[in-house]
């Protein structure tokens, strides 16, 4: 969880929040193209491939390939597209 942490403030959230965004962290990590996740591709992004996972009102961005899953941010909607 340290890649969630060091994003935005984690242990500030609700511990319903903070557990729901470690089980889709989890299960990105088993699987990037997880089916019941909502994973959408982010446009506009040239450098990488970045897509997003919705968990209520947070945004978890991230990229991955066939042996790494990186997170790049994981904060609420209105702060996580800033600077990416």
């Amino acid at each position: 969880m340290s890649s969630i942490s060091s994003n935005c403030d984690f242990r500030k959230l609700e511990h319903d929040t903070q557990q729901r965004m470690h089980d889709v962290v989890e299960l990105l990590r088993r699987d990037p193209a997880h089916v019941t996740l909502n994973i959408k591709k982010l446009k506009g992004h040239t450098k990488t491939t970045l897509f997003r996972v919705r968990i209520g009102a947070y945004r978890v961005v991230f990229t991955h390939t066939r042996t790494t899953l990186t997170l790049y941010r994981a904060c609420h909607r209105r702060d996580v597209y800033k600077r990416l």
